[in-house]
């Protein structure tokens, strides 16, 4: 497995989105969602790992993001500090950890989980999602790109 890049590693290649702090900071926000699909295919991370993602918008305790996996890859057991909510647009994952049953969630589907657990996501197909983070005491982290450690499979 392969620890997603961090942002320091990102901007040290020169692989950051340079549009992140003004995109995330304005609303109204409003994006094609298949432009973003496509720039996201188009980086080094999809290419060489099989996954990306996209941060759409961050406020607050809220945060959103576009995430694109190849059939096999996906996010291992990650934990986060609030309510996740998936809503998958394209394409068939599996989501399973935490003690639960794994679901297998397909295009135009929505699960929402207790991030307080661990949980594993892993793509049938390739497949794209919406996710959403409410921090659980309010207040999120700083936007870092893709996070430290999260584990990916290949």
């Amino acid at each position: 497995m392969t620890n997603v890049r961090d942002t320091e590693q990102a901007e040290e290649r020169g692989e950051r989105r340079d549009d992140a702090k003004e995109r995330l900071g304005s609303l109204p926000t409003h994006m094609d969602l298949e432009e973003v699909k496509r720039q996201i295919q188009s980086e080094t991370e999809w290419q060489q790992n099989g996954r990306n993602q996209y941060a759409l918008f961050h406020s607050g305790a809220l945060r959103v993001g576009y995430f694109g996996f190849q059939a096999g890859t996906g996010i291992e057991d990650h934990k986060v500090n609030g309510q996740l909510m998936i809503h998958v647009l394209e394409g068939r994952v599996e989501i399973s950890g935490g003690g639960r049953t794994p679901d297998t969630v397909g295009a135009h589907q929505f699960i929402g989980l207790d991030g307080m657990k661990s949980f594993t996501i892993k793509a049938h197909e390739e497949s794209y999602a919406i996710i959403a983070f409410v921090q659980a005491d309010g207040v999120a982290e700083p936007a870092r790109g893709n996070d430290q450690g999260t584990q990916i499979t290949r």
